[in-house]
C-alpha cells in the first residue's frame, strides 16, 4: 500500500498543477476570443479540463487519507455531479467553436509571439510527466502521466501552427485538439453517470482483486465493483460451509476486507458470507475459476 507521506506529496503536486493552469487557461481564452484564434480557444478548453482533473486528483488523494465510516457518501456523488456539469459545459463550448469555424470566414491576424504560451504549457506538461514518473505505482498518477506526455506534444504542434499562420493547418490542428478534448470529456461523463447511478462496472482492478483473493485461498463466489466518484465500492460474496464456526467465518471476512482495502482507490468494502453445501460451493467455485482464468 502507498504510504501516507507519498500520497500527500503527490496531492501537493496536483494542487500546484491546478493553480499553474489557471493563468494559462485565462490567457488562452481571452487572447483566443479577442483575436479569434481557434487554436488558442480550443487549447483553453483542454486546459480547463486539465485544471479540473488536477483539482479532482488533489481532492481524491486527500480523501484517501480522510475517508472513514462517517465520511458523507453524498460527497462522492457531488464530485461526479460537478465533473458531469463541467464536462457538458465544455462539450457545448467545443461544439459552438466548431460551428463558428464552419459558419464564419472572418479571421484576425494574431502575433506569432502568442505561441509562447503554448510552448510554456508544453514545458509544464513535460515537466509534470517526469515528476509523475517517480510515483508511477499510484494508478491515478500512472493514468495522468500518459495524458501529460500527449499534451506536451500537442501543444508544441499548436505553437508551431500558430507561427506558420496557415489557415488550413490551423483548422486541422484546432479540430484535433477538440477531438482530443472531447474524448477526455466523454470518458469523464461516462464515469460520472456510472458513479451517480451506482452501476456495477468492469475494470482491470476487478480482475486483480479476484485473482488476489483466489491466490489467498478465499472462496470467492462473485465480486461487484461500483464507482464512487474517483473511488470504487467493492461488494464481495464469499461461499462458506454451512457448519463453519462463527469465529472462522468472521476471520475469513476480516482477511478479505484487509486484502481489498490495501488498494489505495477503494472507498468502501462489503463482504457478504453465503452458507453453501459443499457440492454447491464446489460448482460455483469452478464457474468462478473458469470465468477469471483468462
Amino acid at each position: 500500500m502507498v504510504s501516507v507521506k507519498v500520497l500527500r506529496r503527490v496531492s501537493i503536486i496536483f494542487l500546484f498543477s491546478s493553480i499553474f493552469l489557471i493563468p494559462i487557461f485565462l490567457f488562452e481564452l481571452i487572447i483566443g476570443i479577442l483575436f479569434k484564434s481557434y487554436i488558442l480557444m480550443a487549447d483553453s478548453y483542454h486546459t480547463l479540463i486539465d485544471f479540473l482533473m488536477s483539482l479532482l486528483f488533489y481532492f481524491t488523494l486527500v480523501k484517501i487519507n480522510t475517508r472513514s465510516r462517517r465520511f458523507p457518501w453524498g460527497l462522492y456523488n457531488l464530485e461526479s455531479l460537478v465533473i458531469l456539469a463541467a464536462s457538458i459545459f465544455i462539450v457545448y463550448l467545443s461544439m459552438n467553436l466548431i460551428l463558428n469555424m464552419i459558419d464564419s470566414s472572418i479571421t484576425f491576424s494574431i502575433s506569432p509571439w502568442y505561441s509562447i504560451v503554448l510552448f510554456v504549457s508544453s514545458i509544464y506538461s513535460l515537466t509534470l510527466y517526469f515528476i509523475e514518473r517517480r510515483y508511477v505505482e499510484i494508478q491515478i498518477v500512472k493514468n495522468d502521466m500518459i495524458h501529460s506526455f500527449l499534451d506536451s506534444i500537442a501543444e508544441v504542434i499548436s505553437g508551431i501552427t500558430l507561427i506558420v499562420q496557415s489557415v488550413v493547418l490551423i483548422d486541422v490542428v484546432t479540430l484535433v485538439i477538440l477531438i482530443f478534448t472531447l474524448s477526455d470529456v466523454i470518458r469523464e461523463i461516462k464515469d460520472s453517470i456510472l458513479s451517480i447511478l451506482g452501476a456495477s462496472i468492469d475494470s482491470p482492478i476487478k480482475i486483480q482483486l479476484v485473482n488476489e483473493l483466489k491466490s489467498k485461498n478465499i472462496p470467492i463466489l462473485n465480486l461487484y465493483l461500483k464507482k464512487c466518484g474517483s473511488f470504487y465500492a467493492v461488494y464481495t460474496y464469499i461461499g462458506l460451509p454451512k457448519d463453519i464456526s462463527l469465529e472462522k467465518a468472521y476471520k475469513i471476512k476480516r482477511k478479505t476486507k484487509r486484502i481489498i482495502k490495501k488498494y489505495d482507490n477503494i472507498a468502501y468494502v462489503d463482504v457478504i458470507l453465503v452458507p453453501l453445501t459443499e457440492i454447491k460451493k464446489k460448482k460455483i467455485l469452478e464457474q468462478v475459476n473458469a470465468l477469471y482464468s483468462g
